[in-house]
């Protein structure tokens, strides 16, 4: 959260723009903590002087914050949008980001070439990347459990809303796995930033109690690292590969 304040030439009071309004994850040096959120102490008293608020992008690392500073935003979000502009992460190096088919072609040759437990963690908000790998699993025989908080909440509500589709029988409860083969099981699950909190990490760290990873077991690493993450994230991997039981790590 970034806050630009001016004063104009013979005003009582100054300006304050607010450039985003995000959330930052727990490190290492934060055990116990889900997420932190920006103190805007220096707000209070001054929410007349907010002209606006300048969203960069929707991710959680920039937005996750606003339901818990909303009473800051009301008067605002009354007098609507002004402006909306779109831009993409990366968008300054050079080329063009994989589409969301060569995506699924990848993930496909992952699908057919894993023999056991298929373990996929991603963004619990990246619903197409969900349906993706619900479809794949479908296509091989498998049993998809979900689990993640997150996800889990938007999964359900995404298929009350039908953006997500999936047979009456895919879905199954985490606690279900056990009653499956290895090669009938897809887990897919919240962690890929390498949260401590996560699905993904709890399984590394042995707090899961639904699965140990073990020997040709397929880990995916299905989303960017998000700037700031890349030391969690291989510190998970790291993790994940000092356990040497697992068949591929797939980023």
């Amino acid at each position: 959260m970034l806050l630009l304040e001016w004063v104009e030439r013979f005003a009582t009071s100054g300006k304050i723009l607010i450039i985003d309004m995000g959330l930052q994850f727990p490190g290492e040096d934060t055990p116990g903590i889900d997420f932190i959120i920006p103190n805007i102490k220096y707000l209070e008293r001054k929410e007349k002087n907010i002209v606006g608020v300048i969203f960069t992008h929707g991710h959680y690392d920039h937005i996750g914050a606003i339901p818990y500073l909303i009473e800051k935003l009301k008067e605002l979000g009354r007098q609507g949008i002004l402006l909306l502009m779109s831009d993409s992460t990366g968008a300054e190096e050079n080329g063009h980001s994989l589409s969301e088919k060569e995506i699924f072609e990848n993930l496909d040759d992952v699908f057919k070439k894993a023999r056991g437990r298929i373990i996929a963690a991603t963004f619990g908000s990246l619903i197409n990347r969900i349906q993706q790998i619900i479809t794949l699993s479908e296509k091989y025989e498998r049993k998809v459990a979900i689990d993640g908080y997150s996800m889990k909440t938007n999964v359900e509500i995404c298929k009350k809303f039908g953006y997500i589709k999936s047979g009456k029988k895919t879905l199954i409860k985490p606690k279900e796995i056990q009653n499956y083969s290895d090669s009938k099981i897809t887990l897919l699950c919240t962690g890929a930033q390498g949260e401590g909190q996560a699905v993904l990490m709890r399984i590394v760290n042995k707090e899961y109690s639904h699965l140990r990873l073990k020997k040709g077991d397929t880990v995916i690493f299905s989303s960017s690292v998000i700037p700031g993450n890349e030391r969690t994230v291989q510190v998970l991997k790291d993790n994940i590969l000092r356990q040497k039981r697992v068949f591929s790590i797939i980023k």
